[in-house]
This record gives C-alpha cells, structure tokens and sequence, in this order.
C-alpha cells in the first residue's frame, strides 16, 4: 500500500502507528518513495511511538515559535 503526501507528519504518523498498517507501507514524498517498516525495525516499537512528540516539539513544522521560544534560539 502507498500513501501521497508531500508532508512529512503522514511519514511520522505512520512509523508511529506501524502496527496497525500493513507491512508493505510506502509513503510517497517529494523526495521519493520512502517504506516504513525499515525505519520501525531499527527504531523499534516504542522509539517510533514517541516520534510524534518529538516531530511536534522539534520545531520541524512551519510554525514561527513556541512559547515564545524560536527553533533558532
């Protein structure tokens, strides 16, 4: 199965939600065609969870600042 998206949350979302996909998962970026099921296997089950906060708090997203605080800073 192949999901389009040129964002990269779809990618994030669905590393974090691998169980639940089915194990030839593609996502389909801008920069190419990316499998999930290789990034999983090395992260591991409960490091690919956590990758939604972290993609959240990295300031990964087109948002300017939060709490004040900037990516640069």
């Amino acid at each position: 199965m192949m999901i389009f998206s040129p964002d990269t949350d779809v990618l994030v979302l669905a590393a974090a939600n691998r169980h639940l996909l089915l194990e030839q998962m593609q996502v389909s970026m801008a920069s190419g065609v990316i499998d999930v099921w290789p990034i999983t296997r090395v992260l591991g089950c409960h490091r690919a969870k956590t990758l939604p906060a972290l993609h959240a708090f990295s300031g990964a997203e087109n948002v300017g600042k939060f709490n004040r605080i900037s990516k640069a800073t």
